[in-house]
């Protein structure tokens, strides 16, 4: 039989085991708490001092707002050309898509790819005036005056940071009233725009 004492010294040697245990996974638990605060916080940090869209005022100012849309008149195709280029600002492909007339052949997938690599030049170029020409009751075009934000150059350039504003040549859109609503006729923009983006692209030189 064992004796009382060798009984009383065993269940205190398994008091302490389990106490130990018990304070191990509290300073595993307080450790891993810890840890995600601290990766959280800098994650919300660094997203807040990022320059974005959001809070870059000289890239906002570039942005077409609701408001603007709301100052033509509805429906009109001004008014659907300010809308779709939103679209194009936002990269919101499906929301663009929806601007074309039935029959303008726009593949989904080719437009939301013309759309992303687009997206940073539509977000630094606004329509500055429109001049629509209604023909014939269901067409019409619509003449736009484009202005662009010159990114910085040279050595010591900030990214994405703006030194001053360009014109475009006008360009042109052409629309057809569709159920109420006007619609574009053809995607020429775009594919003209991507074109000569990929040109230029294709004409960088290889640095590797």
């Amino acid at each position: 039989m064992m004796p009382a004492g060798a009984r009383k010294d065993g269940r205190q040697e398994g008091r302490n085991r389990w106490l130990t245990l018990a304070l191990l996974a509290a300073g595993v638990v307080a450790l891993l708490l810890a840890t995600t605060f601290a990766i959280t916080s800098s994650t919300n940090r660094s997203a807040s001092q990022a320059p974005t869209l959001q809070n870059d005022d000289k890239f906002r100012a570039f942005l077409v707002s609701r408001d603007a849309v709301r100052r033509e008149p509805q429906p009109s195709p001004s008014a659907t050309v300010l809308t779709w280029w939103r679209a194009l600002q936002f990269e919101d492909y499906r929301e663009a898509k929806r601007f074309y007339a039935p029959g303008v052949d726009v593949d989904t997938v080719r437009l939301s790819t013309m759309i992303r690599d687009l997206g940073p030049l539509m977000r630094r170029t606004r329509p500055v005036d429109t001049e629509t020409d209604i023909v014939r009751g269901r067409r019409a075009t619509v003449r736009v005056i484009l202005q662009v934000a010159k990114l910085q150059q040279g050595p010591g350039a900030v990214p994405a940071s703006t030194e001053g504003v360009a014109y475009e040549e006008p360009t042109t859109f052409y629309l057809e009233e569709r159920g109420g609503r006007w619609k574009l006729s053809n995607n020429l923009f775009l594919a003209r725009r991507h074109a000569a983006l990929q040109r230029s692209a294709s004409s960088q030189p290889d640095d590797r």
